[in-house]
């Protein structure tokens, strides 16, 4: 059968639909086909031009009125014209000449430069800069799990907890990465066509992808919820480990698996990369919403920490204002655990605006996120002081073994005490030396806020 392609005809427009890929490219067709109805009962009511104005046309995407010679018009890119919806808006232009004709291609046919509408440099330089984002964590995250796993002084509950979350960390960063390399830049660079055979292979790489990065949210709320409780209730202590450790794995695996489900049944293309806002089934909620909840959560505890800090640090002889620099002093270093970074890039600028604005607020947003591994790595790990003390040990240690410094004594150095780690403050922190140990406070300091609990 035979249909006029008229959108207002239900009947010849759902045959049409049932043609295509999805919704999604439906709607591109049909917001196309109005176009250039409304195209041409525009040009047909405009009054004739002059001998040596350009006509009004129909291009097949774009719709121009009677223009003079010697003008270049710049147009906003369709969004029907890309394979899915534009992040923001490039332009285009098409010339009329100054005899009065549109410009010609060698084939003597009219032409419009669509060219500058491409967003395959913009797609490849943001793949390429949160490549490196994620590299960098990656650089960082590995040394860290390997030293705190490495030192049996530092198998307690705190840096247990702290290793799950690198790990999530890491895992994120390194999947997000694989994804670049092999899923998103050989999609721009014509090198492989995976994300259209939609293959297992690459559908499984995006779901363990989603699995980590979720997983990163949810030990983001379980770590906070740790701290919370040693604050707030530091004479409880820490509580079962396996219980942060369900908080932060388990709900990360069952949304992914949730969403995984509804991609396969609902919107099973593209290697389940972006969604279908032409769906009436939004998926990306089901792992994005509790993205939501867990700031939320995570900014009640950490006011109410803020709160029991400054009241617990007055009273270790010490002026309201010093207590309230201090308190604000271990809470700015535990931000990144809380996820407050994410609240500076939480509005998304909206798609009608210019893509250089667009890729600005990619590169902070990626940066933000790309190099949360690396900023947590060094707080919590590098920057620690029961890890520098280890560090430092061994370094004497090999020194001492290899006679290139025989300054220090191979057994022993004021410097590398760490006694205090087989010790009942060590092991069981009270809740205001949590937040100065972080935060690089010295000894003195962190044992007198341990006095606080005794």
């Amino acid at each position: 059968e035979t249909y006029y392609l008229d959108p207002d005809d239900e009947e010849a427009w759902s045959h049409v639909e049932a043609s295509l890929l999805d919704g999604l490219e439906a709607t591109k067709l049909e917001d196309c086909c109005r176009e250039a109805l409304q195209c041409c009962q525009t040009t047909l009511e405009q009054p004739p031009g002059g001998v040596e104005t350009c006509p009004g046309t129909w291009d097949g995407w774009r719709c121009f009125s009677n223009t003079p010679p010697d003008t270049t018009v710049t147009f906003t890119c369709p969004t029907y014209a890309y394979k899915s919806l534009p992040e923001c808006t490039l332009s285009g232009s098409k010339e009329c000449l100054g005899n009065g004709t549109w410009a010609r291609n060698v084939r003597n046919l009219e032409v419009t430069n669509y060219s500058s509408c491409s967003l395959r440099n913009y797609h490849i330089s943001t793949y390429c800069w949160e490549a490196v984002m994620h590299s960098l964590s990656l650089l960082a995250l590995f040394p860290a799990i390997f030293v705190i796993l490495y030192y049996r002084q530092l198998r307690v509950q705190r840096f247990y907890l702290h290793v799950n979350f690198f790990s999530a960390l890491f895992g994120k960063a390194l999947f997000n990465l694989v994804e670049i390399l092999a899923l998103r830049i050989p999609e721009y660079t014509g090198s492989n066509n995976t994300l259209d055979n939609n293959t297992v292979g690459c559908r499984l790489l995006v779901f363990v992808t989603k699995v980590t990065s979720l997983a990163v949210w949810t030990w983001m709320l379980a770590e906070s919820f740790y701290l919370h409780r040693l604050i707030v209730a530091a004479f409880r202590g820490g509580g079962k480990t396996y219980i942060y450790v369900i908080i932060g794995w388990v709900p990360a695996c069952v949304l992914s698996v949730c969403w995984a489900g509804g991609r396969a049944l609902l919107e099973d293309t593209q290697c389940w990369l972006g969604d279908d806002y032409s769906h009436s089934v939004d998926l990306y909620l089901i792992t994005e919403l509790p993205k939501i909840i867990i700031l939320i959560a995570n900014t009640l505890m950490l006011l109410n920490m803020a709160r029991v800090l400054h009241t617990k640090l007055q009273g270790v002889n010490t002026t309201t204002a010093a207590a309230t620099k201090r308190a604000v002093k271990a809470t700015t270093f535990l931000l990144p655990m809380f996820g407050f970074q994410f609240f500076s890039t939480l509005v998304i600028p909206p798609a009608s605006c210019s893509c250089h604005i667009m890729q600005a607020y990619v590169f902070v947003a990626t940066a933000v996120d790309g190099l949360q591994g690396l900023y947590v790595a060094l707080v919590y790990c590098f920057l620690n002081k029961e890890v520098r003390l280890q560090v430092r040990r061994t370094v004497y240690q090999v020194r001492g073994r290899y006679g290139t410094d025989r300054s220090y004594s191979v057994t022993y150095d004021p410097r590398t005490d760490v006694s205090l780690l087989s010790g009942s403050v060590a092991n069981e922190y009270s809740a205001v030396d949590y937040g100065a140990n972080e935060s690089g406070a010295n000894e003195s300091s962190a044992l007198e806020l341990a006095a606080v609990r005794s």
